[in-house]
């Protein structure tokens, strides 16, 4: 390990752990809320052993609130549900190691494929990048995705270099790991594999294909037969997907979750719910069917759902769910952006430098612009932008160099 990469990672803690002791456990007037999706109430759960055999803990996967059960509990007995509790503050500096994590697997990547410098200017990028520090305190999955998401690209990037079964196997593991964060991730394998059928000869691509798809498969059917045992209705994953897609599209507000109009949509959403259950439907029913409605909304007008996934493509990008500080927000991304199409055009789109970040730019941008975007789901792949943007920012400092002498 290089001084230069040991210093940037304690500079990056000492970062986000300053960014910690700032921000008060009970809350801050800069952040509207910490625990947005019941997180802590699921980590309680867990912790109490009352998700995994409970029928009614179906909406979310149960990797982040086990491992924040884990960590908030193990350092404080006392309950995670209140603001102010001290185990809360462990899990944020759990938040920050895995985030500093996610820094050491980009630099580790890029220095591999260009270079010490653009390695370092990637990881000073992210080391320092404002909405990587917001986040930390945070109650969601964006930072473990992230983490993930970056050791699953390192992983990629082993089986590209040596096709072989057991860089598949650990590959379908990771691949598992990002499903049991987020169901969002759950086609990255498959579309990874479609690259490898085309990348190399079928007596490889078959032996590969099956180490790392088999494995995923079955850990994933698994999930399924225990939603089946409790609640007699197989299904992978949870059932909480229907609705982001259904709001996201719904053009009566625009796909804003917290617009002017959010009244109607919270209004029509528990409207369908009730409609569902008075039939007889329970949560998987629910989430069916505002699957069905959101399609609808798209075919129902095909150019004002354009216009939205348009609309949605730079909320994914730029808009805060709550559309606060635009101001900052704007420029921020601006410059990450424009640096990273500037990396783009210097590393060359078919080198693995570019190839494997921009795929999984894409997987995110284009899931979230088909269902609902803000800012905040792009955060988990931001470090691949900035590794891109480390590689723009060397080559620009080249040709300012050339062209002056």
């Amino acid at each position: 390990m290089s001084r230069r990469f040991l210093f940037l990672l304690i500079a990056a803690l000492a970062a986000r752990l300053a960014w910690i002791a700032w921000i008060p456990l009970g809350g801050a007037s800069l952040y509207p809320f910490f625990d947005a999706d019941g997180y802590k109430e699921a980590a309680e759960a867990l912790h109490n052993g009352e998700f995994l055999d409970n029928g009614e803990q179906i909406k979310r996967m149960p990797l982040y609130p086990a491992l924040t059960a884990f960590f908030g509990r193990g350092i404080s007995q006392n309950p995670l549900t209140a603001d102010n509790a001290p185990g809360i503050g462990a899990v944020r500096i759990w938040h920050a190691l895995l985030d500093v994590g996610a820094l050491a697997c980009l630099y580790l990547f890029v220095r591999r494929w260009q270079g010490e410098g653009p390695a370092l200017a990637a990881g000073v990028l992210y080391a320092f990048y404002p909405l990587a520090l917001y986040r930390i305190p945070l109650m969601n999955t964006e930072i473990i995705q992230g983490a993930a998401v970056a050791f699953w690209i390192l992983g990629a990037s082993r089986l590209l270099d040596a096709p072989r079964m057991r860089e598949a196997l650990l590959l379908s593991l990771l691949s598992s790991v990002l499903a049991f964060i987020s169901p969002a991730l759950q086609f990255l394998p498959l579309l990874f594999a479609v690259y490898l059928f085309f990348a190399y000869p079928w007596k490889t691509f078959y032996r590969i294909a099956a180490a790392l798809l088999i494995p995923y498969a079955a850990i994933c059917i698994g999930w399924g037969l225990r939603n089946d045992a409790l609640t007699g209705q197989f299904f992978l994953f949870d059932t909480r997907g229907g609705k982001e897609f259904w709001m996201g599209n719904f053009q009566e507000v625009d796909g804003r979750w917290e617009g002017p109009k959010q009244d109607v949509w919270i209004a029509k959403w528990h409207e369908y719910t009730k409609k569902i259950e008075d039939e007889g439907g329970g949560e998987r029913e629910v989430n069916q069917y505002l699957y069905r409605r959101g399609v609808q909304e798209i075919l129902l007008n095909p150019p004002g759902a354009l216009l939205l996934f348009a609309k949605k493509f730079l909320r994914f990008w730029y808009v805060p769910a709550s559309e606060r500080m635009l101001y900052l927000t704007v420029p921020l991304q601006t410059f990450y952006l424009a640096l990273a199409g500037v990396g783009i055009a210097a590393a060359g789109i078919r080198k693995r430098v570019a190839a494997l970040p921009l795929f999984l730019i894409g997987y995110y941008c284009g899931l979230y612009t088909l269902s609902y975007a803000c800012i905040r789901f792009s955060l988990p792949i931001m470090p691949w932008v900035c590794a891109l943007a480390g590689i723009g920012l060397c080559g620009l400092w080249n040709w300012r160099k050339e062209s002056s002498q």
